[in-house]
């Protein structure tokens, strides 16, 4: 009968780690163009779970990365203002991104008052709010 293994014992013994000191930089660059945490990883032959490893075991790392999410989310930004003004592109896959990637959220609310309309579940308002998101 083979002896089950811990799972911590399991973590231990996987690959090598790929990590390499100019995955610093070149973070930092693809943040610069936009590319997305899977599309990072893909550039570096890991996982999206290895880049947080590394997030945690290289605080040099740690902060490229952080310097890497502003970069890639003003690209993004700078994609939508671009496409506001008159710009070619598609609003709703831009929106999409900026939601999905960046937890960019829009806010619809509709206040009803049954004492002033005929219809009681008839609004009385909506208001659209897209807050900005936490730093």
């Amino acid at each position: 009968m083979t002896k089950k293994k811990k799972p911590e014992d399991i973590l231990k013994s996987g690959q090598p780690t790929a990590y390499k000191e100019k995955f610093v930089g070149d973070i930092i660059e693809l943040g610069r163009a936009g590319k997305l945490p899977a599309q990072v990883a893909s550039t570096f032959g890991v996982t999206k779970q290895t880049l947080h490893a590394w997030r945690k075991a290289h605080p040099v790392f740690s902060d490229a990365y952080g310097i890497y999410k502003e970069h890639c989310e003003n690209w993004w930004v700078d994609l939508a203002q671009s496409n506001a003004g008159g710009g070619i592109g598609n609003p709703n896959m831009i929106k999409f991104m900026l939601a999905a990637a960046f937890r960019y959220t829009e806010k619809t609310e509709v206040v009803t008052d049954p004492d002033k309309t005929e219809d009681k579940f008839a609004p009385v308002e909506i208001n659209y709010n897209t807050p900005k998101p936490k730093v």
